[in-house]
């Protein structure tokens, strides 16, 4: 006979063959005599990951035909055949297929079916916000299902290909720059040498510059700036539009005040003119303000999921002690080595993983304005010179020479305890775990005092920081409310006592162009200089833990055996060691240069064990898949 759980067993075998994760398999009891292959993939994705029925959709198999038995090769072959296109068929639903979309019950996404109107317009998300409610009044209005899958470029699986991608990139930049460093070095040391007679004192220390060490601020910068090239042309087109508003303005104004006597047909209809591209202008600051938006804060999503795939991808391959100390050179330093922690603690990761990661949003979203704020300041001094005259420079000069260096100042600050609030909260996160980890020892012992003590000492620390970034933020909000009233009273009163006369005109004209200046100036760029700056702390604290020693694993040691197709684990003649007494000056490491046997295991007679600590000693065991084992 046939048993379920054995053929559960088999597919698990292969599904594990090709991604190497560990599984925890409910086994099912039931035995049948006679199943198909349709019902045997059924049984295990029913047991296993429970998929969309629709995936099991075309593998239908002769009812009539006998089952081979499922530990014959034919059996692990077929099953291991169905599961492999069940995996592609699942991997097909982040997409943008939509036969996908429509094969596991879910609504096709309305952004893949939106006209161009309907995007420009934002008319596309409607169709999900108009679910109404039906029946049941208590039911809520969206449901899980009504939720289209996300789109491919959002998946947590495709950013991550591309940010290895970029990163890989990167590296591969900086290797070559340092090769052509090198070479460089050694042909000038060659012909010093040759100039010399041949009477070198021996290699000169190559110093490679600092384009030589990768570096992940300069990755995520030229691909913002490759990807959202699209963005710009708007940004350009609604600083136009800002300027032509206020010249629009002024002339509306002007054509109310004028007499109708001293106006011609021609002139009269000047006014129409004005008002309509007031309107036309405002519109397109409108479109460009809602679209540059969505898709900068959307990029900046992408690079939040992506750093958290990353981090944990990364987590992942990370050697189980933290205490050993190396020195990695990181370009955030100029290429200097500096001291940093072979791994980090799991506090630290969770910090990185849930708040410096949030940093990508703000920056994304105003990085642009540190082009444009500066642009569009220059074409308002030439206007509003040209409508009031040389007072406006005054003014203006108070806004660039006073109240930006100000707020240039507090994004320094910002950024400086950014970077000690985040040492703050890894430090008070890290002994928060460590106290729900060992509650029980710590309740055992009496330690409940002392642990609350210091987590109240901590958080008070952090706290306090906050609360100064509070008072500077503040600060910050008030010099945007305060500058725009103080710089266009300045222009106006060195506008009078000059002998100038203040008309409607140049009165509003000016205004609506400090407003600009104020808004583009104190708010976007500060915000822009802010949020660059805090994410700049957050992507070399990212890239410090990317670079982070992994564990190292030989090649020739096999981590598959091939005698017994049905074993779920096997370990032969494992020795391990605890690292060192636990401190951090410890330096016990176990040597890279590991032997290995002609049976594929380790040699540890040639392993430098100086300092370590046995843990387990020439282990051997077999657990084989169907059993349930306990450990």
């Amino acid at each position: 006979h046939e048993s379920s759980s054995a053929i559960v067993d088999n597919a698990a075998a292969a599904a594990a063959a090709s991604q190497p994760q560990l599984h925890r398999n409910t086994h099912s009891t039931t035995k049948t005599t006679s199943t198909t292959t349709k019902e045997r993939i059924a049984q295990y994705h029913a047991n296993l990951v429970s998929p969309p029925p629709s995936i099991l959709k075309n593998k239908s198999r002769n009812p009539t035909s006998p089952s081979p038995s499922p530990s014959s090769p034919v059996a692990r072959t077929s099953i291991a055949t169905a599961t492999t296109q069940d995996s592609s068929e699942m991997k097909d639903h982040g997409g943008n297929n939509e036969d996908a979309y429509a094969g596991d019950g879910r609504p096709t996404h309305p952004f893949l079916e939106a006209s161009l109107i309907s995007k420009i317009l934002f008319i596309w998300p409607y169709q999900l916000m108009n679910k109404k409610k039906k029946g049941d009044k208590n039911a809520p209005a969206i449901k899980e299902s009504d939720l289209p899958n996300v789109l491919d470029q959002d998946t947590s699986e495709e950013n991550l290909r591309k940010f290895q991608e970029l990163w890989q990139a990167e590296k591969d930049r900086a290797a070559k720059v340092a090769e052509r460093a090198k070479a460089k070095a050694a042909a000038a040391a060659s012909g010093s040498n040759g100039d010399k007679g041949g009477r070198g004192k021996g290699d000169i220390p190559v110093v490679l510059p600092k384009g030589a060490y990768p570096s992940l601020h300069r990755a995520i910068i030229t691909d913002f700036f490759s990807t959202m090239w699209f963005v710009q042309p708007f940004m350009c087109a609604s600083s136009a539009a800002k300027l032509v508003q206020a010249l629009a303005l002024g002339y509306l104004l002007q054509s109310f005040e004028a007499d109708a006597e001293d106006l011609d047909e021609k002139a009269k209809g000047k006014g129409y003119l004005w008002a309509g591209i007031l309107v036309l202008s405002g519109f397109v600051v409108l479109m460009e303000h809602h679209h540059v938006f969505f898709w900068t804060w959307r990029k900046g999503m992408q690079y939040r999921i992506a750093s958290i795939a990353a981090i944990y991808d990364k987590s992942l391959r990370l050697k189980s002690t933290s205490t050993t100390d190396q020195l990695l050179p990181s370009s955030s330093t100029g290429g200097k080595s500096s001291t940093t922690s072979a791994t980090a603690s799991s506090g630290k990761i969770v910090n990185i993983a849930t708040n410096d990661v949030e940093r990508f949003l703000l920056a994304s979203l105003f990085a642009s304005y540190i082009i444009w704020a500066p642009l569009q300041s220059f074409a308002i001094l030439g206007l509003g010179w040209h409508v009031i005259g040389w007072s406006f420079a005054a003014g203006f000069g108070v806004l660039i020479f006073i109240l930006v260096p100000l707020q240039l100042w507090l994004s320094k600050k910002f950024a400086m305890l950014r970077t000690k609030i985040a040492a703050i909260t890894d430090e008070r996160v890290t002994l928060v775990s460590q106290a729900v980890s060992g509650v029980r020892v710590m309740k055992m012992a009496g330690w409940e005092d002392n642990f609350e003590d210091r987590i109240a000492k901590i958080r008070k620390a952090e706290t306090d920081q906050i609360e100064r970034v509070n008072r500077y933020r503040a600060l910050n909000e008030a010099i945007f409310y305060v500058s725009n009233v103080t710089t266009s009273v300045l222009v106006f009163l060195i506008h009078v006592g000059s002998g100038g006369v203040l008309t409607p005109r140049n009165v509003f004209t000016t205004m609506v162009l400090m407003n600009v200046a104020q808004l583009e100036i104190t708010k976007h760029l500060s915000l822009a200089v802010m949020g660059v700056s805090e994410c700049w702390v957050s992507i070399g604290r990212i890239q410090k833990f990317l670079e982070s020693p992994e564990l190292e694993i030989n090649p020739e040691v096999p981590l598959i055996c091939d005698d017994n197709p049905e074993a779920a684990l096997q370990i032969s003649n494992a020795t391990c060691h605890w690292n060192g007494s636990g401190t951090r000056s410890s330096s016990a490491t176990v040597s890279s240069s590991n032997s290995v046997s002609d049976n594929g295991s380790a040699d540890v007679s040639e392993m430098d064990t100086t300092g370590l600590v046995v843990a387990v000693n020439d282990v051997n065991l077999d657990f084989d898949m169907s059993p349930l084992t306990c450990i």
